[in-house]
């Protein structure tokens, strides 16, 4: 069988082949299309014809008309056919109507407090039929599983992707900074090396591909320094605040925290993670999803971290019962 023969296919003959196995019968099936039984007899005969092989069994009149398993297979690429057309008349409509639908988008904890709501907005403004459906959770790894198996459209993500079937678009860099406190002496340099962590407890995120390289520059010897995990910002900003540990976070998870007696300092030779937006690499958007992509990454195009706050020295909120600490105790 050629290509030449299989684009022969007429859809008047794929449709007279579903509407006979659906209604059982040739004379039903010519009711419900609007012909007569021997013009969907034709259009069967003319399909076998470009297909090569019989697609219903001949039993008689009077029973069921029966797929042949050559016939099953036809049906199902019939079935996918239609159901392609029938997205396609939708996106048409939607184009004629203005962008329509609900997209799916997941995100994790700081880019859900920074980031999105902005694109929220944008949203609002400019696609205000569209419904945004947010889901969030504490790891990426999660949200490009669900990209992957279809429950999202699409999800902000760390690269690299641990997901094959993905693709995505970088957004922008997020530095990675030392969160500490304002009357720690390692806030009062603009940038800190390495080595000046060695001896400290830092707290820090959870297991991922970018976490595993940031620790590997931390790392000293056989000792690494990180002694809490938390993927919750509030948390670790909690554990700096306390005076147990400082944390190495990214720039954009720290941003609500500085200037509240901590602040965020750079770190010399720490890996920045790269935020993107992926997407199933052979599961096309629909219009909304797409529109709603691109405004992202437009929006994202010129995203920039404000300097952190100058290390002053604020008073600081104790915990119950906590004695004002010297510095650099």
């Amino acid at each position: 069988m050629t290509d030449q023969t299989l684009n022969s296919i007429d859809l008047r003959q794929l449709r007279a082949l579903r509407a006979v196995v659906r209604t059982g019968s040739f004379h039903r099936a010519a009711s419900q299309l609007g012909y007569t039984q021997s013009a969907i007899s034709q259009q069967i005969k003319a399909l076998e014809g470009h297909i090569g092989d019989q697609l219903l069994e001949r039993t008689g009149t009077r029973t069921p008309a029966i797929p042949t398993r050559v016939g099953w297979i036809v049906l199902r690429h019939a079935d996918a056919i239609f159901a392609q057309l029938e997205e396609l008349g939708n996106d048409l409509a939607q184009l004629d109507h203005g962008v329509k639908g609900s997209v799916r988008i997941g995100f994790f904890q700081s880019v859900g407090a920074t980031v999105l709501p902005r694109i929220v907005r944008q949203v609002a403004q400019q696609m205000p039929d569209v419904e945004l459906v947010l889901h969030e959770a504490e790891c990426d790894a999660s949200l490009q599983a669900m990209v992957a198996i279809g429950d999202l459209d699409m999800t902000f993500a760390i690269n690299a992707l641990g997901e094959d079937v993905l693709d995505s678009t970088a957004l922008f860099d997020d530095p990675t900074v030392l969160l500490t406190r304002a009357d720690d002496p390692l806030a009062e340099g603009g940038t800190v090396a390495v080595s000046a962590l060695w001896d400290r407890r830092i707290a820090t995120f959870g297991a991922s591909a970018h976490q595993r390289a940031v620790e590997d520059r931390l790392r000293h010897g056989d000792r690494s320094p990180v002694t809490i995990r938390s993927n919750d910002n509030a948390t670790l900003a909690g554990v700096v605040a306390s005076g147990s540990a400082v944390a190495v976070m990214s720039r954009l998870s720290v941003q609500d925290a500085c200037g509240d007696g901590l602040v965020a300092v750079a770190v010399a030779g720490l890996p920045a993670r790269t935020v993107s937006l992926a997407r199933h690499r052979d599961r096309p958007l629909d219009p909304a999803a797409t529109a709603v992509f691109e405004l992202v990454v437009a929006e994202c195009a010129g995203h920039s971290f404000p300097e952190p706050a100058p290390p002053a020295r604020p008073s600081l909120r104790l915990l119950p019962g906590e004695a004002p600490r010297a510095a650099g105790e």
